[in-house]
């Protein structure tokens, strides 16, 4: 275990399974105290239950952020469990169906948004006042599915696509922020079509 974020607070989002998890698992060893939010259901105490086990520390935070009472809720679980916040990382995100445009269902498609890009800002909403005092950050979960589309998948091309404006708009507001591929891509693809690493911190490995 490394000390790179030792006293950092990070809130991670759908943070019980996949690169979410393996996210979780990552911050914790390098020395961050971790609140692990999940939907109902999804095993966030095993993945607090991991991480005490490494020796590092967590709480487990059940709700759907894309509800505000419980966006708000999770950043106050945060703050009253270890009195501050440093990093956010929306990593939140369901795809229900995959389809063309004019196949998808309007209600589809309304959810997607709901729980991929309605979450990311209420959390993102609260969470930023806290964030400013410990001049901390903000990582948004993307993919080159939201820079060059993806046929037969409306909805990852949308729900992608938007954390890049959003995250661009913000950026004035707090002191850095990061809009990366789904956190452990080897490689994203940019406007240009051209490749590059991100940033070697973020895990690579994910269950299933």
């Amino acid at each position: 275990m490394s000390d790179s974020l030792a006293g950092k607070v990070v809130i991670v989002t759908g943070g019980g399974t996949g690169i979410g998890e393996a996210i979780c698992l990552k911050v914790a060893r390098e020395g961050a105290r971790v609140v692990v939010n999940g939907l109902p259901g999804d095993p966030i105490e095993d993945v607090v239950a991991a991480i005490e086990r490494d020796g590092g520390e967590a709480t487990a935070f059940e709700g759907d952020v894309s509800i505000e009472e419980l966006a708000l809720a999770c950043i106050d679980t945060a703050l009253a469990q270890y009195g501050q916040l440093d990093v956010l990382i929306n990593n939140a995100g369901v795809l229900l169906v995959a389809s063309e445009t004019d196949d998808m269902p309007v209600d589809r498609f309304d959810e997607h948004l709901r729980c991929n890009v309605r979450s990311a800002f209420l959390m993102t909403k609260y969470a930023l006042p806290h964030l400013r005092r410990t001049h901390g950050n903000i990582i948004s979960a993307g993919s080159a599915a939201g820079v060059n589309g993806q046929p037969g998948n409306t909805t990852t091309a949308a729900r992608r696509a938007s954390c890049t404006p959003s995250r661009r708009a913000s950026r004035s507001s707090r002191r850095a922020t990061a809009c990366a591929p789904t956190a452990c891509a080897p490689a994203r693809s940019t406007p240009r079509g051209r490749t590059r690493r991100p940033g070697r911190w973020m895990p690579r490995s994910r269950r299933g």
